[in-house]
């Protein structure tokens, strides 16, 4: 693609390119940028913790290749050119040209350019060693960019100190810059590879930055080789932007597959689509599957930030809608216009605390927000009709702290319930559609609460549609008060204690209609509490291990009843565990599975059709999606 990167901030150059970016640091990320609001998110590998790849759970990338007709390098020769001083020391810095050299020759030499051939025959081509291999005549500048790259292949074909593109028939070289360690692009990609005009010829170069070691180097040239070759002009082999959604520019074989990485003969690589196989490979390695993340939304809007609340909604009509908060401390909307596709974020106006608001859905199907203004204040907000527009943001009075809940209870009414500023829980209801006549009502209790402690609260209706409200005690315990009957008429039984040391919660109703409680617990693993019956609490926590990271735990049921649980790991990824089996007991549940991405947020709801769809904001502020191929059922292609 025209840029292509995993990077922070890249931009585009009016000459078209091709960029990728390894990360600096384990695990290794990957993304795609072709502009600054063009960027997608990758599942993260760990290296030397076995092969992951970004799976195909949106459309398949093998009906949207497409061969264009233009050249490909079927012998490459790849030129290796290592600029500035510090390349001289054979010792220093760490790889050692040396060490490139013998990853470059693992990759050229060994089984990953295999693959290839189905791609018009293109071979295993060799290495190039030249008088310029270092080019330590001057210092690369800091930061640097394409043109300073494209200078320094120009003088040294001028200069003869590399092969000219006519010295082999058919334009075989590739122009490979290492840059020292330290020594950054301006826009922020760790490699590239790109064609332009020299003398009338086509000149195919590449380079790479150093990304802290060896790692880095040779995942990133594998890639940038691997596509050079099969579309060194941006008009050989593409995919169409359907292959690869929020993608834009040059779609690659390299693309589709980022973050699908492995060591080939002891060399991290990263594999590259076969269309032969439908898959990605890297050849002779057999690579489990992870799903791939899609981007949703508009950027522009969000004002670069989309990172302190993420709530999902679905309206009468089956919409899912996705609520964050943006730069401006506005809530922020966005749509889905037909599974999977969604629409742009647009702007629900207020000014909000970080992750401090959530959404239900009235009787009449339409949803309405309660969250927390800037004054601590509680508002709410609702569609004037289901999926239709906004009202204005009115006042619900009272001040609270943390996260308000919002439940409709079972006459159909929605109730909100708060920790108000003396950590006492309050609740206030509608007295009819839309109207809430009534007042606050305490229901006590002492809920731990601090400037960094956000106070952790949250209810649930249970099977009979009494409402059950479970909270972080002072003494770090879960703590629990429900209605004596449905709706609260006759009043609520008090203030139990479960017991436990939390840090999160979350909580989910079983096929049976029994509760259930999960937890982080002291030691950062996954907990889970369940009814043995009908508001009985009378069992133990079950421990499924693991080491959830972060602030973001969340909770649901699928279609056919079983449990499932989603949590962000110590590497910032996505994992899951579930039941195996509607209302299997605690013994009869998965492992924690890896579902990839790197993330801050993550929520999950039910569409219209009963698949799960997962939605996540990445760490690089954007809300990216993946869902159930179908009710129930997995993640995969």
């Amino acid at each position: 693609m025209s840029k292509e990167a995993r990077a922070s901030n890249p931009g585009k150059d009016s000459t078209a390119a091709k960029s990728y970016e390894t990360r600096q640091l384990e695990p290794v990320h990957g993304g795609i940028v072709a502009a600054a609001h063009q960027r997608r998110m990758y599942s993260p590998h760990v290296i030397g913790a076995g092969a992951d790849r970004p799976g195909q759970a949106g459309p398949d990338p093998g009906n949207f290749l497409q061969d264009n007709h233009g050249p490909v390098v079927t012998n490459v020769h790849v030129v290796l050119m290592f600029w500035g001083s510090a390349w001289n020391d054979d010792k220093k810095p760490n790889p050692t040209v040396l060490q490139v050299f013998g990853a470059l020759a693992s990759i050229m030499g060994g089984p990953y350019m295999d693959g290839l051939a189905q791609y018009r025959g293109i071979g295993h081509g060799q290495i190039v060693l030249v008088a310029a291999t270092r080019s330590n005549t001057s210092e690369p500048p800091n930061p640097f960019n394409d043109d300073n790259i494209a200078k320094l292949v120009f003088d040294a074909i001028d200069a003869g100190a590399v092969p000219d593109p006519d010295d082999l028939p058919g334009n075989q070289y590739l122009y490979t810059v290492f840059l020292p360690p330290g020594v950054n692009p301006t826009n922020g990609a760790g490699g590239e590879h790109t064609s332009r005009s020299h003398n009338g010829k086509n000149v195919h170069f590449a380079w790479v930055t150093h990304g802290g070691g060896i790692d880095s180097i040779s995942d990133t040239v594998s890639h940038e080789i691997a596509e050079a070759v099969t579309d060194p002009e941006g008009n050989s082999f593409t995919f169409t932007s359907e292959g690869d959604p929020g993608a834009g520019g040059w779609i690659e074989i390299g693309d589709v597959c980022q973050g699908y990485n492995a060591r080939l003969n002891g060399v991290l690589v990263q594999a590259y689509w076969s269309q032969t196989d439908r898959a990605c490979i890297i050849p002779t390695l057999n690579l489990p599957p992870i799903p791939r993340w899609y981007r949703l939304g508009n950027q522009e809007i969000t004002h670069g930030i989309l990172n302190a609340g993420l709530v999902l909604g679905v309206d009468g009509h089956g919409q899912m809608h996705l609520f964050a908060r943006g730069g401006n401390g506005d809530v922020l909307e966005l749509r889905q216009s037909g599974f999977p596709t969604w629409g742009d974020y647009t702007s629900l106006g207020g000014a909000v605390l970080p992750d401090t608001f959530t959404v239900a859905t009235n009787s009449d199907g339409g949803l309405e927000i309660v969250a927390l203004g800037t004054d601590n204040s509680v508002w709410h907000i609702w569609e004037t009709s289901p999926g239709g527009g906004w009202s204005s943001w009115a006042s619900l009075g009272g001040k609270a702290l943390g996260v308000p809940r919002i439940v409709r209870n079972a006459n159909g009414q929605l109730e909100v319930f708060v920790v108000g500023t003396d950590a006492a829980v309050y609740h206030i209801k509608q007295t009819n559609q839309l109207d809430w006549g009534n007042a606050w009502q305490s229901l006590g209790g002492k809920v731990l609460t601090g400037f960094f402690v956000p106070p952790i609260m949250d209810v649930i209706p249970n099977a009979d549609g009494r409402l059950e409200v479970f909270v972080q005690g002072t003494d770090t315990a879960l703590y629990h008060n429900w209605q004596n009957a449905p709706n609260g008429g006759t009043g609520w039984f008090g203030w139990q204690r479960i017991g436990g040391s939390i840090s999160l919660l979350s909580l989910a109703k079983d096929g049976s209609g029994r509760l259930a409680a999960f937890v982080r617990g002291g030691n950062s693993a996954l907990y889970m509490i369940q009814q043995t019956a009908a508001l009985d609490w009378g069992g133990a926590y079950h421990g499924f291990g693991g080491a959830l990271a972060g602030s973001t735990l969340s909770a649901g049921t699928n279609q056919d009843g079983r449990m499932e649980v989603f949590c962000q790991g110590t590497d910032n990824g996505t994992y899951h565990v579930w039941q195996n089996a509607p209302n299997a007991g605690p013994n009869n549940w998965s492992a924690f599975q890896s579902l990839g991405g790197a993330i801050q947020k993550v929520a999950v709801a039910r569409t219209a059709d009963g698949r799960f769809e997962l939605v996540a904001i990445g760490l690089d502020s954007w809300a990216y999606h993946l869902w159930q191929t179908a009710p129930s059922n997995g993640w995969d292609s």
